[in-house]
């Protein structure tokens, strides 16, 4: 076959491949295979929208389950079944899934989970869009004039931090050599 020939087909085959929706839009068809919430029906098909930067939202059926990234505390993208079928020929075609799995603590402190199945195309995309607005959204909780380098560097601005860190450690070695307060 001349390189033209192969040059075309590869561009066909490549031009012929569903593009990531992910990158697309930021609404991910899932299936809910279950968890600690009860809301949801197990094996439910819906949308997982990442559009909000505050909370994920899982739209199944005329409902909406709303989770804020704040309590978000883990996410972890496994593969699926892999017990299944070890003769059978893997298929390029085929869409292959991946399981996604959301913890993340409620109000009340308690700890849950949040189990989907998802294209394995973009499982990866998904997951790192809810670390980064998990991530986001930790910053923006925090003091707004704390900087990362505060812990490292004493500063006029960091001074009072400083000292108030040492003075416990002062009475630690008074009453640990022996000594009274």
């Amino acid at each position: 076959m001349s390189m033209f020939r192969v040059a075309l087909l590869t561009t066909s085959v490549v031009l012929m491949l569903p593009p990531s929706q992910a990158k697309a839009d930021e609404t991910v068809e899932m299936e809910y295979l279950g968890g600690t919430v009860k809301t949801i029906p197990s094996a439910t098909f819906g949308m997982l929208n990442l559009k909000d930067i505050n909370e994920l939202r899982f739209q199944y059926g005329t409902s909406v389950y709303h989770l804020p990234y704040a309590q978000i505390t883990e996410t972890e993208v496994t593969d699926g079944d892999s017990n299944k079928g070890h003769w059978l020929v893997h298929n390029p075609f085929r869409k292959q899934y991946r399981a996604l799995a959301i913890s993340f603590r409620d109000p009340n402190g308690a700890e849950n989970t949040l189990n989907f199945q998802v294209n394995s195309r973009i499982a990866e995309a998904a997951e790192a869009a809810i670390t980064l607005r998990r991530n986001r959204a930790e910053t923006a909780s925090g003091d707004p004039d704390s900087f990362w380098g505060d812990k490292i560097w004493k500063t006029k601005r960091t001074l009072p931090l400083w000292e108030q860190q040492q003075k416990p450690a002062a009475t630690a070695l008074a009453v640990g050599a022996g000594g009274t307060k």
